[in-house]
């Protein structure tokens, strides 16, 4: 499904998880100021406090434990934010819906996932 379609079928709020990943390599970079625009940084300060808890475990165990990998931060954003977000994301070479996203913001590096489909 290409990148519109999925943007063409989400809610109108849409749940973005940010996850603290200090063992992934990044793809790209936002600054704090492109973070708080698009309404991440309670999200992104929360992935960190929630991220520190683990990544002892994390570079001890690897993600192939699932107990050892930090536990996402949950932001729900309006779909024309997220749509925003996703084409600054496309203009830095990230297809947001086909492959994984990994940035780094200021020190730490996270996973971005748009939720398709929310409960």
């Amino acid at each position: 499904m290409s990148t519109e379609r999925y943007l063409a079928s989400l809610p109108e709020r849409v749940r973005v998880k940010i996850g603290l990943a200090p063992d992934l390599s990044p793809k790209t970079e936002l600054s704090w100021e492109e973070v708080r625009l698009y309404g991440l940084e309670p999200a992104v300060e929360d992935a960190i406090r929630k991220g520190q808890r683990s990544v002892d475990a994390l570079f001890r165990f690897g993600r192939e434990f699932s107990t050892a990998v930090p536990e996402p931060a949950v932001a729900f954003l309006p779909r024309d934010v997220v749509a925003s977000l996703a084409s600054l994301l496309a203009s830095r070479g990230l297809e947001t819906f086909n492959e994984s996203v990994v940035v780094r913001i200021g020190d730490h590096i996270f996973t971005i996932s748009i939720e398709f489909e929310c409960g």
